[in-house]
């Protein structure tokens, strides 16, 4: 009898056990993400850094894509009344109705680099040096640069708030509702004579000084070779509640922010080809949960959620050939649903996702457009590939029916012998191209998606080549060359559209033109 009960303990044993391996998650729900104390933290921050592996740059400028709908800071920004521009380290607010400059704003020590908009308020990010003397009496000098915010009035453009982050810089941020959604990184945050943690601090003219919190300090264990503090803040506009600010060691990498996901992808240094996807409910940058995949971020606009799915697409090289990955994961169970490999030996070079599609282009070999469809979350299919025969670089969806394309003609040796527009309707047909053939063009657009504008027919950019540079007006349903503006003395930084307006932004002024005749309204000139 005993050894009866002893038998059925063992099966219950076993039954348990296997039970466990069934509904126990696997490693993409268990957190990465632990709070820590000051101790851990110097801890870390004494581990030998490794250098085993060479990296992944995790970033590559000349191959960012495009998104939209997403409100990032940028240099110009605009409203229902004004454009707002940062310009020679001045903002600039022009009328739209009047199109005149009606304020320029000069800042003290400040270095103004981007803004975004709230609904009552022009925020400006930027860096402040400021220089402390070391040693009283004496010229020895330290310079510090900080990561800075003001914060103006929209009614009367008088500065009403002013926050500084010290020893940070800025990666990202968005605005929701009444708040700030920021992304910042540090690095000094450790003292290599005493060996303590060194607790990143923030000044707020309207609240006064703070730190981040021991409460609110954070490890990412997945083994990130990032010997740096990774900053999230919330910040109230309407100055009512205090700066929520939590601090993450060991975190870095692409990070994509939008109203309701922050992603970071990292690089894991003790893995070849591996990112680890960190992602974070934007409200109070709650933890939700991480998930190991294959291949390298391509930038951040590879990055799409959708429905509570992550869509992404990756890549990695391995004996000197690409190998691209598209993935959907979901954001409840952080488990991939459905992944496809794609183009062998290609490099992704543009991606547009729209719902539940994603168009994408590679450039090497063959040369395929991609149409990808997301409808069934278990099944990724490749619904339509056709080839090209130049790099798309740009994606731009018109309607339900059409597809619009800049990209480049390359010589063999890798060098610009003409751009490309071109046409398709949503089953990936060519329609119609034409092509500018100035040697060695080139355009903002193939790495700035904010370089090319859209109004109803009109599509607008800059481009430039070792003779000229210029702005071209195109119809996108034809594609008929508009307009043309020529430039010899100045570098053009932007075109956009607004009120049936063309205004073309340059180093040192600003023009408006009437549509459809370009027959010019104004000019302001930068000092």
């Amino acid at each position: 009898m005993k050894e009866k009960i002893l038998y059925l303990g063992n099966i219950l044993l076993l039954f348990i056990f296997l039970f466990t391996l069934v509904i126990i998650p696997n490693e993409t729900n268990v957190s990465n993400i632990k709070q820590i104390n000051e101790k851990e933290a110097t801890t870390f921050l004494l581990k030998e850094k490794s250098t085993s592996l060479a990296l992944p740059v995790i970033n590559d400028d000349s191959k960012d894509t495009q998104i939209e709908n997403i409100s990032n800071a940028d240099f110009i920004k605009y409203d229902d009344n004004f454009m707002y521009s940062i310009i020679n380290t001045k903002l600039n607010i022009i009328s739209l109705e009047s199109n005149e400059l009606i304020e320029s704003i000069e800042f003290n020590n400040f270095y103004p680099l981007e803004l975004l908009l709230s609904n009552n308020q022009i925020i400006v990010f930027g860096s402040l040096e400021q220089t402390y003397n070391l040693i009283p009496g004496h010229k020895i000098e330290y310079r510090l640069t900080s990561f800075a915010m003001y914060f103006i009035n929209k009614s009367h453009f008088i500065i009403s708030r002013f926050i500084t982050f010290d020893n940070s810089f800025y990666i990202n941020a968005v605005t929701k509702d009444d708040y700030l959604y920021l992304i910042l990184m540090n690095t000094n945050i450790f003292n290599n004579e005493t060996h303590t943690f060194i607790y990143p601090t923030f000044n707020d003219s309207m609240l006064g000084k703070d730190q981040l919190k021991s409460k609110d300090l954070y490890l990412n264990e997945t083994g990130n070779n990032a010997y740096s503090l990774l900053l999230l803040a919330k910040i109230d506009l309407n100055n009512k509640a205090k700066t929520n600010l939590k601090g993450f060691l060991g975190l870095a990498g692409i990070t994509k922010l939008t109203s309701d996901y922050l992603t970071i992808a990292c690089s894991i240094y003790n893995e070849t080809s591996k990112t680890d996807l960190i992602i974070f409910k934007t409200d109070e940058f709650n933890y939700k949960g991480h998930i190991i995949i294959d291949g390298y971020l391509i930038s951040e606009y590879a990055l799409y959620t959708y429905n509570n799915y992550l869509r992404i697409a990756t890549s990695n090289y391995i004996n000197d050939e690409s190998k691209n990955y598209i993935y959907n994961i979901s954001l409840t169970s952080f488990k991939v649903l459905s992944s496809i490999q794609i183009a062998p030996k290609e490099s992704i070079y543009a991606i547009r996702f729209k719902d539940n599609y994603c168009y994408l282009t590679t450039f090497l070999y063959i040369d395929p457009f991609y149409l990808i469809d997301f409808t069934n979350p278990n099944k990724i299919i490749i619904t339509h590939e056709v080839e090209i025969d130049f790099v798309g670089d740009y994606i731009k969806l018109l309607d339900d029916d059409a597809i619009f394309m800049l990209g480049r003609l390359l010589k063999p040796t890798g060098e610009s012998e003409g751009l490309v527009l071109a046409l398709f309707n949503k089953e990936l047909k060519l329609i119609k191209n034409v092509k500018i053939t100035n040697p060695n063009i080139y355009s903002d657009v193939i790495y700035n998606q904010y370089a090319i504008a859209f109004l109803d027919n009109y599509v607008a950019f800059p481009a430039y080549s070792n003779e000229k540079q210029a702005v071209y007006v195109y119809d996108n349903s034809d594609l008929a060359l508009l307009h043309q503006f020529n430039f010899e003395d100045e570098f053009v930084l932007r075109t956009l559209f607004i009120n049936n307006k063309l205004y073309i932004i340059t180093n040192s002024s600003l023009t408006s033109y009437s549509l459809p005749n370009y027959t010019k309204i104004n000019e302001i000139n930068f000092a």
